[in-house]
C-alpha cells in the first residue's frame, strides 16, 4: 500500500475536509502550492460557513492482523 499523507479539517457538518501532502510538505490548494498551515488559518475566510473543530495532518501506516490493513497516525494537529 502506498504512504499517503493527508491534511483532515473537522467541521460540525462534514466529517472530514481533506488534502494530499506531497513529499515536499506542501498541499494544492486552489492551484497553489502552500504549507498546511495556511489552510487551517484561512479556512474560515475561505469557507465562513463551516466551523472548524479540529485540524490535523494524519499518515497512513500499513498494519498487518487487523480487519483494515491500515491506519491513521497523527503527524501534527493545529488548534
Amino acid at each position: 500500500m502506498q504512504e499517503l499523507t493527508q491534511l483532515f479539517i473537522y467541521t460540525p457538518w462534514r466529517p472530514s475536509h481533506r488534502w494530499d501532502v506531497g513529499e515536499d510538505g506542501l498541499v494544492d490548494y486552489r492551484g497553489n502550492r502552500v504549507l498546511p498551515r495556511f489552510i487551517y488559518e484561512n479556512f474560515v475566510a475561505d469557507y465562513p460557513m463551516f466551523r472548524i473543530e479540529r485540524a490535523e495532518i494524519c499518515r497512513r501506516i500499513n498494519v498487518e492482523g487487523q480487519e483494515r490493513p491500515y491506519a491513521w497516525i497523527d503527524v501534527e494537529r493545529f488548534y
